[in-house]
């Protein structure tokens, strides 16, 4: 009896890049730290995470935002609450950790409209005592 055998093809096309000296060593230290992955793989994944991590017209995304903060300023705590009750719909869950005895670090689960998801970063990144704002999220669309 034969083995059937399912082949994808998928459209792409071979191209070149330049690695400066640099970049190289920092690329092959990362590989040998992680093991089992191509250069082109690991190019391929960082060019999928920036390009998704892009604005997207009316794009649905799926992520997080992380949110580092000092929590003694001012009434953050409240305000951070009171600006995640404004996207009810698209907060899923937040979680909040104590780094120490000045400052916390909250991430944000987000499922939504990107123009919605801009919005709470924009806000979330106004209030005094953010220190830093960071982002992952994908296009799901």
């Amino acid at each position: 009896m034969g083995k059937d055998i399912l082949v994808i093809v998928m459209g792409g096309r071979k191209i070149g890049i330049y690695l400066p000296g640099d970049l190289e060593e920092l690329v092959i230290e990362y590989l040998k730290r992680h093991g089992g992955r191509s250069i082109s793989s690991l190019v391929q994944e960082a060019l999928r995470t920036y390009l998704m991590s892009e604005e997207i017209p009316g794009c649905n995304l799926v992520g997080y935002i992380m949110v580092l903060y000092k929590h003694s300023m001012g009434d953050i705590d409240r305000e951070l609450t009171e600006i995640q009750h404004e996207y009810i719909g698209s907060v899923l869950f937040e979680n909040h950790i104590h780094i120490d005895e000045e400052r916390c670090l909250m991430t944000i689960a987000f499922r939504g409209r990107y123009s919605d998801f801009e919005s709470l970063m924009k806000k979330v990144k106004s209030l005094r005592g953010v220190i830093l704002v960071k982002h992952l999220c994908v296009c799901v669309d």
